[in-house]
């Protein structure tokens, strides 16, 4: 070395002589020594100039270049600490201890492969070096080499079970891995040995999250946060464990001090968008998400929360935009899920199963996408994919009330009734407030007769929600069948008030005016119901009939003749106008239509051999043959019973007094209707004989069966006006 470099160096040494002493002589080891007390007192730039001075002094000094890789790398200078192992390593290739900390210089660099080499290479000098064992978990676990980041931590804690961290890790390790109990063990073990550790409470936290230990997950949190107040990462999540309890406000604060503590967490402003949407706060909600976007452009979460925020406003092409940049970025699970989701909605089953189908690959634990998957082909008409996917979805979810619910509607669609009713049975152990749960059960119990069950499960069902129209309708028609009109029509006018377009429900409260024989108030529900349905034949029919029973003939006859142009081959409805045309006393126009419900209806039945008792009676008032009423050949090809027994009557083959006799025989349900017959037709009988006492009396007695669902109690009582005009 020339005198100008020691003296060079001599002044440069100077330079620091009031903060260290001059090395007692000017020899590398004496410079590696000064540049040691540097070094610990964190002087790296003075511990650095020790170190090359001894270099200088000594280019083949192992320690000088290994110290100075030390303190460049505390430094931050990565590169230069690597370049200082390489050549200590060169001269010292037995040190394990060189390797170990170019190993945490590559990894601190991200080089996590060449920090494995390194670590492996210590343990082969050192086989019992536990920190190298940590390292190289580490290394594997930022690798995801999870089982090899699990050995390697097991291996450091068998070497020394002192160690903290490596319990943290490998916790850390066995979590990513789906071992949550043993995670939440080490988890432990390591607040055991270190209780004041932030990042263990942490990381407890999320393992108890995972188990669903709402509480005891806040808890850990709350401790982490006490530990260390500016853990932003802890404010985030026990947001999101707020939210989940309902407390709103205390999420919202929570992510308002995560920000506040790192401006730049871009999952605190999407976590933060969410809670604010929940409370309906859209646009504060937008904001958040976009500044997400905006802080971290690859941020994939934060275009699926956009995107659902505008699915939810209506915007699917924007919705569509958002998941396609999110699975661009990121092709995970939730992202094909969602667009899935937006793709039903869309009606695109095929794409929607297809992006279903995608999300259960990528995670094949994934319920909520094998059950939509089941919706999307339940929709297609695949009943038995359907019933497959929600299978496997409570196969992995065996509280799963929803999936339970969906399997018991396929298995009423595939016929299997008794499989449906226990599928909602288990929904509803599960989620007592299922509201489809209980219809389903309902509607199953009704079609089977059970009006008794299906009248508790639709009171279950307003009691859970008092706005839900579709029961009240429901019960309604239970009790319109029970025979409790009044109980009918109130449900049916909740039904109403609730959705005041529902054809249905006019049409039934309708109905049970008439059982009431409250004629107008059933008129007024039919013409409400044909504002909506303009074109249900059946709407006219009724409202037709109920017409004639106030004694409007005219517009008993517009609505049969609307509902002839409506449906021109409905038989039944040219015998109803040919009635209303009798009470007109159009009885040319009443043959006509009666036999034209003849001709449309030539199969003989119970209802065309009436038509013919009507027609026979009217020919006859007319003084016209009957026998193109067909009835002799009509009854020779009819069985027994009472529509045969009307018949013998009329042509003269069963005694009057007979027939009443036999009209008030047989079931019980029966007689009255059998009896209301009887009685008119006895009544026109004599009304034609111009016997008009004993009409009279045979109608009256007619109209006292209060059968007013029959034709011939309406035409008894049209008769009856009749003869009260003839007085």
């Amino acid at each position: 070395m020339t005198l100008r470099v020691l003296l060079r160096s001599g002044l440069l040494l100077s330079a620091v002589v009031f903060a260290y002493p001059l090395p007692a002589q000017t020899t590398a080891p004496a410079f590696v020594r000064s540049g040691n007390a540097k070094y610990r007192q964190a002087d790296w730039d003075g511990a650095i100039a020790d170190y090359s001075q001894a270099i200088v002094l000594d280019a083949k000094n192992a320690d000088a270049f290994y110290y100075r890789g030390n303190a460049r790398r505390s430094k931050g200078d990565q590169d230069g600490a690597i370049a200082d192992y390489n050549q200590a390593i060169t001269l010292n290739p037995g040190n394990p201890a060189i390797y170990f900390d170019r190993g945490n210089a590559r990894k601190d660099k991200g080089d996590c492969a060449g920090a494995i080499d390194d670590y492996s290479q210590t343990l082969a000098l050192d086989l019992k070096n536990a920190p190298a064992y940590l390292g190289r978990g580490n290394a594997k676990l930022e690798l995801r080499d999870l089982d090899g980041a699990i050995a390697d931590f097991t291996k450091a804690i068998e070497f020394d079970s002192t160690v903290a961290f490596a319990f943290l890790n490998r916790g850390a390790a066995e979590f990513d891995k789906g071992d949550v109990d043993g995670a939440l063990a080490d988890l432990n073990q390591t607040l055991k040995l270190s209780p004041t550790l932030p990042a263990a409470n942490y990381s407890r936290g999320r393992i108890k999250q995972a188990k669903g230990d709402v509480d005891g997950a806040i808890a850990d949190y709350t401790e982490a946060i006490r530990l260390f107040p500016g853990y932003a990462l802890a404010y985030n999540n026990r947001g999101n464990l707020k939210e989940k309890k309902g407390d709103g406000d205390g999420a919202m604060a929570d992510y308002d001090s995560a920000i506040a503590l790192d401006p730049k967490l871009v999952m605190a402003y999407n976590n933060r968008g969410n809670a604010r949407k929940t409370a309906g706060d859209t646009d504060g909600a937008l904001e958040d998400y976009e500044k997400a976007i905006s802080l971290d452009p690859k941020y994939s979460m934060g275009y699926i929360s956009r995107g659902r925020l505008r699915e939810e406003a209506g915007n699917r092409d924007g919705a569509l935009s958002d998941f396609n940049t999110a699975i661009t970025l990121n092709p995970n699970a939730l992202a094909f899920y969602y667009r899935g989701n937006l793709r039903r909605a869309q009606g695109n089953l095929d794409n929607a199963i297809a992006d279903y189908s995608v999300a259960i690959k990528l995670d094949q634990k994934y319920v909520s996408a094998y059950n939509n998957r089941g919706l999307a082909r339940n929709a297609k008409g695949d009943l038995t994919g359907a019933l497959a996917d929600y299978s496997q979805a409570i196969t992995l979810d065996p509280k799963n009330a929803p999936a339970y619910n969906n399997r018991g509607n396929v298995k009423k669609s595939k016929g299997d009734l008794d499989g449906a009713l226990a599928d909602y049975e288990l929904t509803i152990q599960l989620d007592p407030k299922n509201l489809d749960a209980y219809t389903n059960r309902g509607n199953i119990r009704m079609a089977r007769g059970d009006l008794a069950g299906a009248a508790t499960d639709f009171t279950a069902v307003i009691a859970l929600n008092p706005a839900y129209g579709p029961a009240y309708f429901s019960r309604g028609y239970i009790r319109e069948r029970n025979g409790d009109h009044d109980g009918a029509i109130a449900d049916y006018n909740r039904a109403i008030e609730l959705d005041p377009q529902k054809t249905s429900a006019y049409n039934n409260r309708g109905l049970a005016k008439m059982a009431k024989a409250d004629w107008s108030g059933a008129i007024i529900d039919f013409g409400s119901a044909i504002e909506f349905s303009p074109k249900d034949v059946n709407l006219y029919l009724r409202r037709g009939f109920c017409r004639q029973n106030t004694g409007d003939a005219a517009g008993a006859i517009a609505d049969f003749s609307k509902a002839i142009d409506l449906d021109p081959k409905n038989g039944a409805t040219y015998a109803h106008r040919a009635n209303a045309k009798v009470a007109t006393g159009d009885f040319d126009g009443a043959v006509a239509d009666y036999n034209q419900s003849l001709q449309i209806r030539s199969t003989p039945t119970d209802q065309t051999l009436y038509v013919r008792f009507l027609l026979a009676v009217t020919l006859r008032r007319e003084s016209k043959d009957d026998v193109t009423a067909g009835l002799p050949k009509a009854l020779s090809e009819q069985a027994a019973g009472w529509p045969k027994t009307v018949g013998r009557y009329l042509i003269g083959d069963f005694p009057e007094a007979d027939f009443l006799a036999a009209a008030a025989s047989g079931e019980p349900e029966a007689v009255r209707g059998q009896q209301c017959e009887a009685l008119f037709y006895s009544g026109m009988t004599h009304l034609l004989k111009n016997d008009l006492p004993a009409a009279r009396a045979l109608f009256t007695q007619c109209l006292d069966t209060k059968e007013t669902s029959f034709t011939e109690y309406l035409l008894a009582h049209t008769e009856l006006s009749r003869l009260d005009v003839g007085k």
